[in-house]
């Protein structure tokens, strides 16, 4: 009889595990694939002070172990669903 206990690296990226802007493109089994906004860090920067963010830019979010890492994508094409 096989065990149907799943494993924390098997647990599907919640939404609540995304950041708080992110637009949920794709929710898999083991992965999430999101876009999201953000600031450079440029102290000079408008995006710093309140402005429009950069992006947005496409992530997978995934689990290793009991922590969610996430990987960069790229900017996110015309073709993507925008937030």
């Amino acid at each position: 009889m096989a065990n149907s206990t799943r494993t924390a690296s098997q647990e599907p990226v919640t939404k609540d595990e995304l950041p708080e802007d992110a637009h949920l493109l794709e929710n898999e089994s083991n992965s999430a694939v999101y876009l999201e906004y953000r600031t450079c860090g440029d102290e000079t920067c408008s995006c710093m002070s309140g402005g429009e963010k950069h992006g947005p830019y496409k992530y997978r979010a995934y689990r290793d172990g009991d922590t969610v890492r996430r990987e960069y994508l790229g900017k996110a094409e015309a073709d993507d669903d925008q937030p």
